[in-house]
């Protein structure tokens, strides 16, 4: 159970944390000037949507990050543990 609450602050803090960087992106690469650098765009942002525009969509991926990351960590030991039987403990790392 620990595991899978790990797993699950893992996505959380990555999303939180990458998502702003990925929506500059998206935006830069959607915009028509396509020549704009990332902190033009993340400032052009911020004047049309300040905070909003950083995160619209943030809650969607997240929930499918954190669900992943639980079953990743959670599901990982236990498969690890079944292999276990055919193989030796230098392969499983």
């Amino acid at each position: 159970m620990r595991l899978a609450a790990a797993g699950s602050l893992t996505g959380l803090t990555c999303e939180t944390i990458f998502y702003p960087l990925d929506a500059i992106n998206v935006n830069t690469k959607v915009f028509k000037d396509r020549n704009v650098p990332m902190a033009e765009m993340a400032k052009i942002m911020w004047q049309k949507e300040r905070f909003n525009a950083f995160y619209k969509g943030y809650t969607a991926t997240l929930y499918g990050s954190v669900a992943y990351g639980c079953l990743y960590f959670a599901s990982y030991r236990k498969i690890k543990h079944m292999l276990g039987e055919y193989t030796t403990e230098s392969q499983l790392g």
